[in-house]
């Protein structure tokens, strides 16, 4: 009998598990969705309510980052990404949100260390390619920056050319 109810309880429990993750999918889609109308607010509270029922969800934790980086709100973008990257190491898209939080931010350092992590991973992604550029740029490295211009060129050249523009090319 005990092992009957022993048994009963763990699929009591599964079941359970099952559900709240189904739950917190249905908040991430429509946080997705908010997200993706601009609806700022609503997709907060959507991404809030998926991790509330599934708190170690990599994705919700990168999406409620995102929302928190379109509004400007870079602490807390950062505290998201790093987050998701923690329950995620091999997220890139993760690291490349989190070096762009760093860089809005400030923390020059931290943006560079994630972006070059992204690109070293995958050379050809185009846009952490850029703003590791950006990063070298305002750190003062000019010639990683150029680096970066004259990789980015070969593959998107209306990037390469805003990173171009940002290059101090005539300093002594």
């Amino acid at each position: 009998m005990r092992k009957i109810f022993t048994v009963l309880l763990a699929l009591l429990l599964l079941s359970c598990a099952s559900a709240a993750t189904k739950d917190a999918q249905y908040w991430q889609n429509k946080g997705l969705d908010d997200l993706n109308n601009a609806k700022y607010s609503r997709a907060e509270r959507d991404f809030k309510k998926a991790l509330s029922l599934d708190p170690y969800d990599a994705r919700a934790n990168n999406n409620l980052g995102r929302v928190y980086f379109r509004t400007k709100k870079y602490k807390k973008a950062i505290a998201s990404f790093e987050k998701a990257v923690s329950i995620m190491p091999e997220a890139l898209a993760a690291h490349e949100n989190l070096g762009r939080a760093y860089l809005r931010a400030g923390m020059l350092d931290e943006a560079i260390a994630q972006l070059k992590l992204v690109v070293e991973t995958d050379p050809y992604d185009a846009n952490a390619r850029f703003n590791l550029g950006e990063a070298y740029v305002r750190n003062g490295q000019k010639e990683d920056a150029i680096e970066e211009y004259k990789v980015l060129r070969n593959h998107n050249p209306v990037l390469a050319r805003k990173l171009y523009d940002m290059i101090p090319w005539d300093t002594q």
